[in-house]
């Protein structure tokens, strides 16, 4: 699988194209802008309903996520963040943990486990909220 960030920094959209069939991604409900029709798409609530449930009411995100599966080679999903601005593209391999501000995540491999973590009077204070994404 690869992916192109595009139009950066207002509008930021992302490319992914899937090299095999079967390669699979994940996203937020509202994040698909188009795909190629043989990329079939499954809407379900990631981890179960306590687990969904969490992120929604604690980490600010979609009670449902939305996994890609590529059914050929060369296919192509496109995605953007709901309120429009910048994308990054973080490398994980497993090794660190990443925090992130309610409403900042946008797609993932299937390979990432998404949590909430409380993020004390600090963050609540400045402004990125009583909870982060893990």
């Amino acid at each position: 699988m690869r992916y192109e960030l595009l139009d950066k920094p207002d509008f930021g959209m992302v490319r992914v194209t899937f090299d095999a069939a079967g390669e699979q991604m994940l996203a937020e409900s509202d994040a698909m802008v188009a795909r190629d029709s043989a990329v079939e798409m499954k809407t379900q609530m990631q981890g179960g309903l306590l687990n969904a449930a969490k992120r929604k009411l604690l980490g600010g995100e979609s009670l449902f996520q939305n996994t890609f599966t590529a059914t050929q080679p060369g296919q192509t999903l496109w995605l953007a963040p709901a309120p429009e601005g910048d994308i990054e593209a973080l490398e994980l391999d497993g090794s660190y943990e990443v925090f992130l501000q309610s409403r900042a995540y946008m797609a993932s491999a299937p390979t990432v486990v998404l949590d909430t973590k409380w993020g004390g009077a600090k963050g609540f204070f400045s402004g990125t909220g009583m909870f982060l994404l893990k």
